[in-house]
């Protein structure tokens, strides 16, 4: 550019300085032309951020490059390990400018975090079509968000984890991937897709398929897909769909040979009890194979969550392999084939089984029965009352029990059945379970029916248990005792022969009756002559106790309720005395005195009677059943034998004169002589005999002066009639009478000369009584006049 001259001078070529000048305006030009395009490329233009970047080793920015060649070709593949979200982000909105880009393969790792950088591209329209994404490092949620946006861009077909995702299918895939698969409407079609994402992920290790339309090609296509899982499904749910028998022997050769699968839950398929037992058996021999092989595992990564024995869900149960047989032979009805302990588990299993089963309509416990504790054979009986199927028979004690009676037997284990009364049919099966087995203890009943309660003691009678506990309304009812109950609900108890223990036992078991039947309302009791006060005491406390309303007793032959009872049962303890008796205790009193046919000791001296029943309590003792009955009334006992005299007496009539009759039966003195002895008595102490009327009896001259003698002791007795007299002897010629018959001869009757000086006697006592009634009358004439003047003296 500098040149000298052959002289020495120097100079500046001004050619060379001009193109010199050009150049680097040239250079300057496109440099900043340059600028302005990477500016235009990285950011927006901005070229003084763009610079700022440049001066940072271009850190933040997409390879210019790629960004070239994703604004002109077609198909465009990022090879780049690693880039920055910045420059995701521009290769991202270098795709979205593109008006060329059909196919884009990104080899770069992308996370959670940086996958979302993507979003955009799926969200907006452009010339995209296909993006792949070679290396993504996402979680189940990541990618399923990611995949889920597919959704909204009908043109573009994304490819992940060698799957491809289109808007149709975007949903379903992002389901699969986060396990959302349950009730998708998934039918044999879709599970093509299902398989991939099984296949080609790692994010399940449970697949729930629950409530879709997969049937045997799904389950055939989802079974390959399991096999070369990268990350085993331990737990797969395919509860819901509609599997034929030839699925289930595909899933039972899967799940015996799978390593990984653990679970498998097939409820509600509808399966066959074939298909049903194929699988059963096919858990039952993984179960083995386990146990006997110590390789039995998966090299790929498990859950820890999932139980290392197999399990099988059918049935509405989760069935370990070890119980699996158990299950096996309940669907076979051939429980007496099974070993196994009958722990609360198995019970619970089999009970679960038998509610959710359509298989089981009929099964016999009979050959385990004995095996299973009582409450958990409760749980098995009650397991029927919820079968789905509705004409199911469980044999239990060797009968048929139908779905209907399972609630009252499984009730009945429990011994739940008291406060719900029992109807017949109830009745009726309790019954049967009680003579059927010894294993029920105790029972605790309520019944309200007389039928009902003939029935249970019917079935108690025959108990196979003897020292069955038995409660029926609150009161305890012995084995030994049921054939009583049976007679009182019959009312078969009159003349019975029952003893006093019987009559103990009638006693306990009455309240239980007689308050909760309602047609118990009375109960006949009459005419068992060997029970004494005791055994009549105790029935009696009872109904005063218990205070049985409206119930009536028949001791004695007559109704015995309410406060009679406690009459009756005075008379019976001999506690009458300082008792006012009404009307209604007197006739009480009288019916126990004629009816009761154990010999009464009553002791009425401080009893509070009206004397003018007095005679009633006589005639009640003079027709006792029992002749051995007495009556203490006025220091004085009284029998049967002699209360005719003693009523006579009190009631001041006549006393029969057969009641003393020297007749050829009596030929015995001193028989004669005791009944003479009896009026005599009689004579002395009745308090209301005011005439003693001895004029039907044949007295002889010493029977005359006893009397006499015995009516001038007794301060009551103001006149006395003897046989063949005229008249009345007043109480002033007793004596007089006395010292007449002393004279008279002895003997029966009495003879002549002695009632002719009685006779005198009489008639000078008539005379007397008209010589002092005239005195009176003019006594009171006299005192009439005296009152007369008086009244003349006052009123003058």
């Amino acid at each position: 550019m500098v040149r000298q001259t052959s002289y020495g001078d120097q100079f500046v070529d001004v050619s060379a300085l001009v193109l010199s000048m050009l150049s680097s305006v040239y250079s300057l030009v496109t440099f900043v032309l340059l600028f302005k395009k990477y500016a235009a490329i990285h950011t927006n233009g901005n070229v003084a951020s763009y610079i700022r970047c440049m001066r940072d080793l271009g850190r933040g920015l997409a390879p210019t490059n790629l960004l070239i060649d994703i604004s002109k070709k077609r198909t465009v593949i990022c090879t780049y390990e690693y880039l920055s979200e910045s420059s995701l982000q521009e290769v991202v909105a270098g795709i979205l400018k593109s008006a060329y880009l059909q196919t884009f393969t990104l080899k770069t790792a992308v996370d959670d975090h940086t996958v979302a950088v993507f979003y955009p591209l799926l969200e907006t329209p452009s010339s995209l079509l296909h993006l792949h994404i070679l290396n993504p490092s996402l979680s189940n949620e990541g990618a399923a968000n990611f995949v889920r946006r597919v959704e909204s861009n009908a043109d573009l077909a994304v490819h992940i984890f060698d799957i491809q995702v289109t808007a149709e299918n975007a949903a379903l895939v992002a389901d699969i991937m986060t396990g959302r698969t349950e009730n998708r409407s998934i039918d044999d079609a879709d599970m093509k897709l299902v398989g991939q994402v099984v296949r080609q992920t790692e994010f399940l290790d449970t697949l729930n398929l629950k409530n879709n339309y997969i049937a045997s090609d799904g389950v055939s296509e989802l079974i390959v897909a399991l096999d070369n899982a990268r990350r085993p499904i331990q737990h797969l749910i395919l509860d819901g769909n509609v599997l034929s028998d030839a699925a289930a022997g595909f899933l039972s050769r899967f799940f015996r040979e799978n390593k990984a699968l653990r679970v498998l839950s097939v409820n509600g398929c509808a399966l066959s009890r074939l298909a049903t037992i194929q699988l059963l058996t096919a858990v039952l021999e993984k179960g083995v194979a386990l146990e006997t092989s110590n390789n039995f595992s998966d090299d790929r990564p498990m859950s820890g969550d999932v139980p290392m024995e197999p399990e099988l869900c059918i049935l509405g149960c989760e069935i370990p392999a070890q119980r699996a047989h158990l299950v096996i032979q309940l669907l076979k009805d051939s429980l007496h084939d099974v070993a196994c302990s009958w722990e609360e588990a198995e019970c619970e299993l089999v009970g679960k089984a038998i509610r959710q089963s359509v298989f089981v309509k009929e099964l016999s416990l009979q050959p385990v029965q004995d095996k299973i504790e009582i409450h958990r054979l409760a749980s098995i009986v009650t397991a029927f009352c919820g079968s789905v199927m509705d004409n199911v028979k469980l044999n239990i004690w060797g009968y048929d029990i139908s779905k209907r009676e399972c609630s009252t037997v499984a009730a009945l284990l429990r011994n739940e059945l008291k406060g719900k009364a029992l109807g017949p049919r109830e009745a009726a099966t309790v019954g049967q379970a009680i003579v059927s087995t010894d294993r029920i203890r105790r029972l605790d009943l309520t019944v309200k029916e007389d039928g009902v309660m003939l029935v249970l003691m019917k079935s108690l009678d025959r108990a196979m248990n003897r020292g069955l506990q038995m409660r029926i309304n609150e009161r305890g009812v012995r084995v030994e005792d049921a054939e009583l109950v049976q007679r009182m609900l019959r009312h078969n108890c009159s003349n019975a022969d029952l003893d006093d223990a019987s009559f103990a036992a009638i006693a306990g078991t009455l309240p239980m009756l007689a308050k909760c039947l309602n047609g118990f309302r009375h109960l006949d009791l009459s005419g068992n002559t060997r029970v004494t006060s005791s055994g009549l005491l105790k029935v009696l406390n009872t109904m005063l106790a218990q205070k049985v309303e409206g119930f009536a007793v028949h001791l004695f032959g007559f109704p015995i309720r309410g406060g009679a009872a406690r009459i009756v049962r005075y008379a019976l303890q001999n506690r009458l005395s300082r008792l006012h008796l009404s009307p209604e205790i007197l006739t009480i009193v009288e019916l126990t005195i004629v009816n009761c046919p154990l010999p009464l000791e009553l002791d009425m001296d401080a009893t509070d009677i009206d004397p003018q029943q007095i005679g009633q309590i006589f005639g009640a003792l003079e027709r006792a059943e029992c002749k051995e009955t007495k009556v203490k009334m006025w220091d004085t006992e009284v029998t049967t034998a002699f209360a005719t005299i003693y009523r006579s007496l009190a009631e001041c009539r006549p006393v029969p004169g057969e009641s003393l009759s020297h007749t050829s039966s009596i030929n015995s003195d001193r028989v004669w002589d005791e009944r003479i002895g009896a009026l005599t008595k009689a004579v002395a102490v009745v308090p209301l005999a005011s005439r003693v009327d001895l004029s039907q009896m044949i007295l002889g001259r010493d029977d005359a002066k006893r009397i006499l003698e015995a009516a001038g002791t007794n301060p009551a007795v103001l006149n006395l009639a003897l046989p063949q007299l005229s008249g009345d002897l007043p109480r002033s010629m007793f004596t007089a009478a006395v010292d007449a018959l002393d004279g008279a001869e002895p003997g029966r009757p009495l003879p002549a000369s002695a009632v002719a000086a009685l006779n005198e006697l009489v008639e000078q006592a008539e005379e007397e009584e008209e010589d002092e009634e005239e005195e009176g009358e003019e006594e009171a004439e006299q005192e009439e006049a005296e009152a007369g003047k008086k009244e003349e003296e006052v009123a003058e």
